[in-house]
């Protein structure tokens, strides 16, 4: 466990003098179980689970490295913040033999439940976006020797680097680019199966399968050059546009959409509740079909720079597929001879 006592925790997440870490560590446990071993990896998080029990231990400590503490930093970023959002809800309940009952004195009064929504909301999201931050810390550490982290090649072996790399929009950051949300960790959690759906419909037949595949596999192992990241970054805006267009017209996903304020970036009415917006399909529509819109835009964009670009030398694979259209050849245009039949003539 990457906490394991109160000093640690309040280093990352104000709590009161009152509560013990006993009462904590169960939701430590979940946070790390669901979130972190996933970003991490069993092997990465095995390696610094021992490190920090070794260096709190009470006898004959061994101080974490500055490589490894500042690792352990970043993911107790996200680890506190998950292990007080799962712990907050029964925080002040105490089962009795009445059942489950609250406790409240005059100097500390509970809260309204206006207060407790805004706070778990404020817990939910400053863990999520700590994630985001956490793989970019992560992504950061592929340097040249001697100056890789001792960390680096457990992670970058391992499935949480796997889960990463997996798809070309692979943060919130990058994502919010061009669709407002905010840079929510967690609204592009739930845009990443729309992301993979936008890449195997779209994308791969767009650009071809071999030059996609190609792409997908620089992108992976961090060996793009900078026409191929020319390319991969524009297909990180039409991805995100496209899975944006997908995603806002489930009914789930425009509730979420409402809460993160994405909605009224886009015009659409509301009578003051979070959910007010969730029903208005018309609206979501209309800001569906605008994100279709220009996504189809850029895909043409992208269409004439490759035609216009591609050679033997660059983007080959492009160049030597069925989709590449010389822009200065001769256009061929259909037109009906005498007996109805269609034939072309070249300009």
């Amino acid at each position: 466990m990457l906490i394991n006592n109160i000093a640690d925790l309040k280093k990352f997440i104000t709590v009161d003098a009152s509560v013990e870490i006993t009462s904590v560590m169960p939701y430590i446990q979940q946070s790390e179980q669901r979130y972190i071993i996933k970003v991490l990896g069993p092997a990465l998080y095995k390696t610094l689970d021992d490190a920090y029990a070794a260096s709190t231990r009470t006898n004959m400590p061994e101080p974490l490295t500055d490589d490894l503490m500042a690792l352990w930093t970043q993911v107790n970023m996200a680890n506190a913040n998950f292990a007080w959002y799962l712990y907050f809800p029964i925080a002040n309940i105490r089962i009795s033999e009445k059942g489950l009952v609250t406790s409240s004195t005059q100097e500390t009064q509970q809260i309204t439940k206006w207060m407790f929504d805004e706070a778990y909301l404020t817990l939910k999201r400053s863990a999520y976006n700590a994630i985001d931050g956490l793989y970019n810390f992560l992504a950061a550490g592929n340097v040249p020797a001697p100056d890789t982290p001792s960390w680096y090649a457990a992670w970058s072996s391992g499935p949480g680097f796997s889960d990463y790399v997996d798809l070309f929009v692979n943060t919130a950051e990058v994502f919010s680019n061009l669709t407002p949300i905010n840079n929510s960790r967690w609204m592009y959690t739930q845009m990443r199966s729309h992301l993979k759906r936008a890449e195997q419909l779209y994308a791969r037949d767009f650009i071809g399968a071999a030059f996609f595949d190609h792409l997908k596999s620089v992108f992976k192992d961090g060996s793009a050059d900078s026409d191929e990241k020319v390319v991969i970054q524009s297909l990180q805006d039409i991805l995100s546009l496209m899975a944006y267009s997908m995603a806002i017209t489930d009914p789930n996903i425009r509730q979420e959409i409402t809460v993160v304020e994405g909605s009224q970036m886009d015009n659409i009415p509301s009578v003051g509740s979070n959910r007010a917006d969730v029903d208005n399909r018309t609206s979501f529509d209309r800001v569906a079909n605008k994100y279709a819109s220009q996504a189809g835009q850029l895909m043409d964009q992208l269409r004439n720079f490759l035609n216009a670009t591609a050679t033997t030398a660059i983007y080959p694979l492009y160049y030597t597929s069925p989709l590449y259209v010389d822009p200065n050849a001769p256009q061929q245009y259909p037109q009906n001879d005498n007996c109805g039949r269609k034939t072309f003539f070249i300009i």
